[in-house]
C-alpha cells in the first residue's frame, strides 16, 4: 500500500467562523482583498472581513476585478496593485474564480514571471486567506488555480506546495444569496471532483474514504437539488461536500472530464460545473467499457445507477450546447494540453480514444 496526503491549509466550518477566528488569520500588516463585482458584497463576507481587519487595526486595499474564468492578464494587474500599497497578505472572498485569481496575485506579488508561474517554477508566494461564496469548486483547499490561457484557446491550471491557502474560512451563509442556477452548477462541480477523484489513478485508500463519504452525501442532498429546496440545513450540506471534494481533488487531481470540459467552458461560455455535468455519462460509459471496477462501488456510494444519474443531471443542467463535427479535432488537441487530467485517467487515453469521446459526446442534445 503506498500512501500520500499532506493538507497545509488550516480548515475552519461554522456560523461566524470569520468574527470568532480572526486573531488567527490575521497573519500581515496590509491585507490584498481579491474579489469580484458583487458576490462577496452581496454575501456579506467582505463586510464582516474588512470589519474583522479594522476591529484589529489591519490596513487593506481592495482589488475587485476579477471575472469569470480569470486570466492571467487580470491577475498581473491584481499583483502590481498589492506591490504598490505593499500588502504582505492576500484575502480571497467569492468562487472559484476569485479564489484562483488570489492564488496567482500570491505568486506573481513576489515578482515571478508568469512564465515561470504557469511552469510551476516558483518557490514563493504572498500567504493566502480563502472565503468561499460558493459551494464547488474546493479551491479553498487546494494549491490548484485555474487560469483561462487566451494563448491556447483553453483553460489550463498550475500550483504547487506554495499555493495552498493557509486557512480556510466556510461559513454557510455566505452561500444564501446565491441564485439557484449556480447552486446546482456548483454542486455538480463538486460532485465531479469526489467521483473523478474516487476514480483517479492517483486515489488512495485515505481519498477513497472521503471520496466516498462525499458521493454517499450528494446522494443524499440531491433529491433537495432536484426539487429545488436550498434551506441553511441543505447550504450547509453543500458546503461541506465542496469540501469533502477539495479534499480529494488535492491529492488526486482531475480527469479527462475536467479537460474535456474546458471546451464547453471556453468555446460556449458553459459554466465550469455544468460543463462537467454534461460530459459525465460519456465518461462512464469510457469507465464502463474499460471495466473499471471501482466504478460500481461509486455508484453505490451515490445510490443511483447510470441512467438515474443521468435523468437527474439532465433535470439539473439541461443538454449540452450542440458540438458541430469540424470542431472535434479542435477539441480533442485541446484536451491534450490538459496533459496531466488526462494522464490521471485510468485506461490508456490516446488521441484516438479522446477524439472517440468528442464524437460520443457532440450526439448528445
Amino acid at each position: 500500500m503506498k500512501v500520500n496526503f499532506s493538507l497545509p491549509t488550516s480548515v475552519q466550518l461554522g456560523n461566524d467562523i470569520i468574527q470568532q477566528s480572526s486573531p488567527q488569520w490575521i497573519i500581515g500588516f496590509k491585507a490584498l482583498i481579491v474579489t469580484g463585482k458583487h458576490s462577496a458584497i452581496a454575501s456579506g463576507a467582505l463586510k464582516d472581513i474588512t470589519d474583522c481587519l479594522e476591529r484589529e487595526a489591519i490596513k487593506y486595499q481592495l482589488f475587485d476585478e476579477v471575472e469569470n474564468n480569470p486570466t492571467i492578464k487580470t491577475c498581473q494587474a491584481g499583483a502590481k496593485v498589492a506591490k504598490a500599497k505593499n500588502c504582505d497578505f492576500i484575502i480571497a472572498i467569492g468562487g472559484g474564480s476569485p479564489l484562483d485569481a488570489a492564488k496567482a496575485i500570491a505568486v506573481l506579488a513576489t515578482d515571478v514571471s508568469a512564465q515561470n508561474m504557469v511552469q510551476n517554477s516558483f518557490d514563493t508566494a504572498l500567504p493566502v486567506i480563502a472565503v468561499p461564496t460558493t459551494s464547488g469548486t474546493g479551491s479553498e483547499v487546494t494549491c490548484y488555480s485555474v487560469m483561462t490561457r487566451e494563448d491556447l484557446g483553453t483553460k489550463l491550471s498550475f500550483g504547487n506546495s506554495y499555493t495552498y491557502p493557509k486557512f480556510a474560512l466556510l461559513d454557510p451563509k455566505y452561500t444564501y444569496s446565491v441564485g439557484e442556477k449556480t447552486t446546482i452548477e456548483t454542486a455538480i462541480d463538486t460532485f465531479s471532483h469526489l467521483f473523478e477523484g474516487y476514480l483517479s489513478v492517483k486515489s488512495n485508500p485515505i481519498t477513497d474514504i472521503i471520496a466516498l463519504e462525499g458521493l454517499k452525501r450528494f446522494g443524499e442532498v440531491l433529491p433537495y437539488l432536484l426539487k429545488r429546496q436550498f434551506t441553511p440545513e441543505v447550504r450547509e450540506k453543500l458546503m461541506y461536500l465542496s469540501l469533502l471534494g477539495g479534499f480529494v481533488l488535492s491529492q488526486t487531481g482531475v480527469t479527462v472530464v475536467h479537460a474535456m470540459g474546458y471546451a464547453y467552458t471556453y468555446h460556449h461560455h458553459t459554466a465550469h460545473g455544468a460543463a462537467n455535468g454534461f460530459l459525465m455519462n460519456t465518461y462512464i460509459e469510457y469507465l464502463e467499457s474499460i471495466n473499471v471496477e471501482k466504478l460500481a462501488s461509486a455508484m453505490t456510494a451515490i445510490g443511483l445507477n447510470q441512467s438515474e444519474l443521468q435523468t437527474a443531471l439532465t433535470d439539473l443542467l439541461g443538454y449540452p450546447p450542440a458540438i458541430e463535427a469540424e470542431v472535434l479535432k479542435q477539441y480533442t488537441k485541446e484536451t491534450l494540453i490538459n496533459q496531466k487530467s488526462v494522464e490521471n485517467t485510468l485506461g490508456n487515453l490516446t488521441t484516438e480514444k479522446i477524439l472517440k469521446l468528442w464524437q460520443i459526446q457532440s450526439k448528445i442534445n
